[in-house]
This record gives C-alpha cells, structure tokens and sequence, in this order.
C-alpha cells in the first residue's frame, strides 16, 4: 500500500453567529438591561447562560466569586462571554454545511455514507474553543418551509437541514430543538474568510446545563476522521473517489504511483495535534471505498511496531465513561495493548478474532443480519447482553457498507471495550495503542 504525506497543513475555524435579532429577543426574554450598551448587555446575556454551569458549587471553585468573571475582565479565560464566545466558534474549516456531516452517495437513495438516514440523524461532534466542550451537529430532512421542527411526510420537496445541539428523546424533557444552522449568509457578503468560514444560526448558542445534562449526555459516537481537526482543514476527509479505483489490474488499487481518485494519508509524528507516533511506527488513513467493511468506508491504519498514544475528545460532564473502539477483525491484522493515561487496561486486544470465532460466540451462536431480525425484542437484549459479557457490541443496524448492506451482521465489524472508567471534565485525557503482536502492519480503527 501507498501512502502520501500531506503538501500543507493549513490552520482554519468555523463559526456559528447569531444575527442581532436573535439576541434583541433574548435580552428581552431574560430581562436584560440595555441601556448600558449592547457589550455589556451580552456580557450580562452569557453570566444569565453560565452562572448555573460555572457558578455553582462550593467557594474554591464558583468562578463567579473569581476576579476573572466580572465585566472588567473580558479576557480572562473564566469570564462568561469569553466562554460564551469561545463556545461558537470550531477550530477547524468546514466551508459549508454539506461537509458537516457524511458525504452522501447516489447509490444509497442519498443516505450519508454509512448512516441510514430513514432510522437515525447523521450526528458529528467537533470540538470547540471553550476547552472541553463539544458541539453536536445533526442532519435531518424536511420541508423547505418549516424552519423548525422535523417533518416526517410523503412530501417530495424535501431539504436537509442542520440543527446544533438537538436532542429529541422519548419524553418531553429531552424534546430540545436546538439551533438551526442557515446554509448561506446575506447575498452580498461572503461567509468564507481568510482563515475560516461562519453560518447564520437562529438560536443562541451555549454550553448550557440543558446542553450539558440532556444534549450531549447520551453516547458520543465519532468517527475517527473528525477527532483531528487538521484532516477536516486541510480537505483530506473523505477525499477522493469512493466508488473509483487505481491501479493496473494486477496490483491493489491503493498501489498506484499515481492515483487519481484519492490517496492515502500518511501523517508523521506532530502533524496531528495531541498525538504522538514513535518513529518505528506510522500512521495512515485510507480514503474511502464504497465496499469497504468500515465506517464510512475509509479506516485508519496502524503500521510497523508502534507505540501511538493522543488526546480523547471530551466529556460533558465528570464521571464513570465507557471507551469502545470500532474496527474490522481480518487475519492480517494484529494486538495491541491499550493503555488510559498511561495505565494498562486488561490484557492486549486482538484484531485477528471474529465474532464467529471461537473467541466470541463460535459460529453456531453468531447471528447474521437476517437471523437477528428474526429475533424478539427480548431474544435481542440476551443476545446484546452475551457479546457486552465478552466485551463486544455489533455494530448499529443503521449503518451501511456499501449498497444496501448493513455493518450488523458483519461477523468482522464489530466494536469493542477499551476502558470504563472515571473522568474528570476539566482535564485532558488519553489512550494509548502499543503494539504487542510481530508483523507488518495491521488496521486498528475506522
């Protein structure tokens, strides 16, 4: 295999921006004085947003009784409209709203690729300049007319649309629109700059406790390409051709010398930020194929005897988080030892084992795709419950490999659990991927 080092490493922002009518009805909704000016007002907007998130607690760590919070202080890190400032603002390109989340493909009735958008929301998660805070980003498909709430009719003239932190759950506590991000900005301004890229949204957005407790408390499923914000920026996402080849015939098609239809990543050790690669090892990231057994049909490769360790996306609240890693399990693969801030968890995992091995289920216990829907609610639970025992999950049935076929059911496909332990919000976290196994190389993550 093949593989390039990126040309350039460009650094790039999004930004999400409220028009002044959305914080005019806002000052009005909380009461907000604003005779003293419009700073001050959304200064006093963002203490009204962040008090119950920030302010709370005992004295040593209520950052409202601190220095930094009063107005005087706007560039204090603590302060609330810096936070509250920071918090809209992704410290990646994205230069429109069909980047935000998978790329659709024709041959999947314009599904994303790899999600299956009649049972679920395509969802990304980027991280944001507020430190340790995520925003989520989700795509659904509506009415041309109605802004605001999800239409689920036969009518054909139908647009996806994108909301931020959006969470609609079975009871009315979890029913939060969140803010919907407009596609384009006034005809005569551009919403590209030299550095980045904005969207109108038309809701105010913030790190909230709503947000904070209900939003995001959920399971935080990424894809591994959106983790490093330099893969996004520098438009190596998804990049090239899904459904073309290289090569001669004779060789692989991510052999060419000279490929047309995408190439494949290498990024050496601090290209990506929070990562770190010994150099006896080498990290890779595919481009996509559509018959690939991987999410979104692209996957990151693990090559030589490498010690790779880098930085965890963030949790929105502290406490007990479990870690699981999705991956293909093939013969030529390989184990690796994972570590979480540098302590050993359990022994290596092996790559090499399928679901239908011995080491799991066996072949007579392994369900396919059509046996596991031919199972009760119940018989499914049990069945889920046997694979969470061995410390396995199937892979979602909404998700898709290629042309209508489904990643549950793949006894390959699979997801499994790196860690279940304690975390604290405020603070950096990482894993680590050690080889423990001889051979060339092997793929560890998609």
């Amino acid at each position: 295999m093949r593989f390039w080092v990126p040309e350039k490493k460009k650094y790039g922002f999004t930004a999400f921006v409220e028009p002044d009518s959305i914080y005019r009805a806002k000052f009005e909704e909380y009461g907000i004085d604003t005779s003293k000016g419009d700073l001050h007002a959304l200064y006093d907007l963002a203490v009204k947003l962040y008090d119950p998130v920030f302010g709370s607690g005992d004295e040593l760590h209520r950052d409202d009784l601190k220095e930094g919070w009063k107005f005087e202080n706007l560039t204090d890190s603590i302060n609330p409209l810096k936070r509250f400032i920071r918090y809209h603002i992704m410290n990646r390109y994205v230069p429109g709203t069909d980047k935000l989340t998978a790329m659709p493909i024709p041959e999947q009735d314009n599904y994303p690729f790899g999600t299956d958008g009649a049972l679920v929301n395509p969802t990304e998660w980027y991280y944001t300049l507020l430190p340790h805070t995520m925003l989520k980003v989700s795509m659904l498909t509506m009415n041309k007319d109605e802004q605001g709430r999800d239409c689920r009719g036969n009518d054909r003239d139908k647009v996806k649309r994108f909301f931020i932190n959006r969470r609609y759950g079975e009871t009315s506590d979890y029913q939060i629109r969140g803010a919907l991000i407009e596609k384009s900005v006034e005809e005569e301004y551009e919403s590209d700059a030299l550095n980045g890229h904005y969207f109108y949204v038309d809701d105010v957005i913030a790190f909230t406790t709503d947000v904070r407790d209900k939003v995001q408390n959920m399971r935080i499923r990424m894809d591994f390409s959106t983790i490093f914000p330099e893969v996004m920026t520098n438009d190596m996402r998804q990049e090239g051709h899904y459904d073309r080849e290289d090569g001669d015939g004779k060789s692989t098609p991510d052999d060419s010398n000279d490929p047309k239809n995408g190439k494949n990543r290498y990024f050496p050790d601090g290209y990506l930020d929070g990562v770190t690669v010994n150099n006896d090892g080498k990290l890779v990231m595919r481009r996509p194929h559509l018959y690939y057994s991987s999410w979104q049909g692209d996957e990151w490769n693990l090559f030589g005897d490498y010690d790779m360790t880098f930085r965890i996306p963030p949790v929105p609240f502290s406490g007990e988080w479990q870690f699981r890693l999705g991956f293909c399990a093939l013969d030529f693969r390989g184990v690796m030892q994972v570590y979480f801030d540098g302590v050993p968890q359990g022994i290596p995992l092996d790559m090499t084992k399928q679901l239908n091995s011995d080491y799991y289920l066996g072949t007579t216990r392994y369900k396919t795709y059509e046996d596991y829907m031919k199972m009760s609610d119940e018989e499914k639970a049990e069945y889920q419950k046997v694979l969470k025992n061995l410390g396995a999950y199937e892979n979602g049935r909404s998700q898709w490999t290629g042309k209508k076929t489904r990643a549950i059911g793949n006894s390959g496909m699979y997801r499994r659990i790196l860690c279940q332990t304690d975390i604290d919000a405020t603070k950096d976290h990482y894993i680590r991927f050690r080889v423990a196994s001889d051979g060339k190389w092997r793929t560890i993550f998609n």
